[in-house]
């Protein structure tokens, strides 16, 4: 049972991390716009971001599960 929980733990982190960095999106998307930001700018501002979503989703979910294992 322990590895169902795990995975549903994972499971659960991983999809509140989603809707979290899917707003931020959203908000830095408005937010270049109303300031008229470059076309470079969006797209490093883009790379980042993404880049950074993608590590924490892929990377917290197990270690924050690992931790609660421990407990």
């Amino acid at each position: 049972m322990k590895n169902k929980e795990k995975w549903e733990c994972a499971n659960h982190t991983a999809g509140n991390l989603c809707a979290f960095f899917a707003l931020v999106s959203m908000i830095a998307s408005v937010l270049l716009y109303l300031v008229k930001a470059s076309m470079e700018a969006m797209i490093i501002l883009f790379f980042v971001l993404y880049g950074v979503a993608v590590l924490a989703v892929l990377i917290f979910p197990a270690r924050i599960c690992k931790k609660f294992d421990r407990l």
